[in-house]
């Protein structure tokens, strides 16, 4: 499926279609399956093991997403969803269970009644473009290799990238500075937190805690936004996606560099896939996970990191996956 051509605002509510399917993603398959089961097993019975299915997904629909699924899933149980509950009311109801025929004919309107627990759709939105977008820039990226070996002149060297305001110093750490857009969204963070109430002894802790997450929080937004702003030629698009890359890359890397919040090497390690520097991703993903697993929160460290608004438990899977 090509989603190049499509604008931010229909990949997002393309996205946020998948996000509600995945959520109760049982009970959207139901829709084909359960009026034929009616057929051969006690109603009760069905329904009984379509909420333990369900109760049992919640466990895991964050920490797995896959856009493929999500999208084969849609075509099939949009095709064959009435259909078979069709064909099951009529068989039903001329084998004498005219409850189950009705029950049957409507269940594709009602199984979505049936979640356990509703799933928090902005994460899974959020999940699915990053996903999707990951998906779409690596794969424009190798194509932009695969032509630069015909087209000299137009060749990219993905181990040479620029990341804006950063001096990486031999001991590891980093020397920075910000941009005019990097300042303006730390002030509008600055702005939301004002008014509260903090110990002159962690002022400064905090004031890097804020400037760091507002830093992921437009990394973020430069990834998911920088397709707006591609060109119509291909080795433009991809220059483009490019260089919203390298930006993020450089902000998240100040992120940790002010606050050392595992979820900023998740990030770092995310762009650079999209960039095409596996070996550096793989290292990150890895680090990550190291840090992650030792990482003690604070009741602060909730506050900031709730508002930075990844989910770390899909972050965590989202790694293992990446480094197996």
């Amino acid at each position: 499926m090509d989603i190049t051509t499509w604008t931010k605002e229909e990949v997002r509510k393309w996205c946020h279609l998948l996000a509600i399917e995945w959520g109760a993603f049982p009970a959207y398959l139901s829709q084909m399956i359960i009026p034929l089961l009616f057929i051969f097993f006690p109603w009760y019975f069905v329904l009984l093991s379509i909420l333990i299915i369900d109760a049992l997904w919640c466990l895991i629909r964050y920490r797995f997403v896959s856009v493929s699924l999500a999208y084969i899933a849609t075509i099939i149980v949009t095709v064959f969803k009435w259909p078979v509950a069709i064909g099951s009311a009529i068989y039903l109801f001329f084998n004498h269970h005219p409850f189950l025929a009705v029950f049957a004919m409507v269940w594709p309107l009602i199984a979505g009644l049936i979640s356990i627990l509703p799933g928090k759709i902005g994460v899974l939105e959020l999940a699915f473009i990053m996903k999707l977008f990951r998906e779409t820039a690596v794969r424009d990226s190798e194509e932009a290799v695969c032509d630069s070996s015909s087209e000299p002149t137009k060749e990219i060297e993905f181990e040479k990238h620029n990341f804006p305001g950063v001096k990486q110093n031999i001991d590891g750490t980093i020397d920075f500075s910000f941009s005019d857009e990097e300042m303006k969204e730390v002030k509008k963070d600055f702005g939301l937190f004002k008014g509260l109430y903090v110990n002159s002894k962690n002022l400064d802790k905090i004031q890097n805690m804020i400037t760091a997450v507002s830093l992921s929080r437009y990394a973020k937004d430069l990834v998911l936004n920088c397709e707006d702003n591609s060109e119509s030629d291909d080795q433009a698009d991809w220059q483009t996606i490019q260089k919203a890359l390298e930006k993020a890359v450089s902000a998240v890397w100040k992120s940790y560099s002010l606050c050392s919040f595992p979820i900023f090497l998740y990030h770092r390690a995310v762009f650079l896939q999209m960039l095409g520097m596996k070996n550096e991703a793989h290292q990150l993903f890895t680090l990550f996970l190291k840090r992650q697993s030792t990482f003690k929160m604070e009741q602060i460290d909730e506050v900031f990191l709730d508002h930075e608004g990844t989910d770390i438990k899909h972050a965590i899977a989202d790694a293992q996956s990446c480094i197996k």
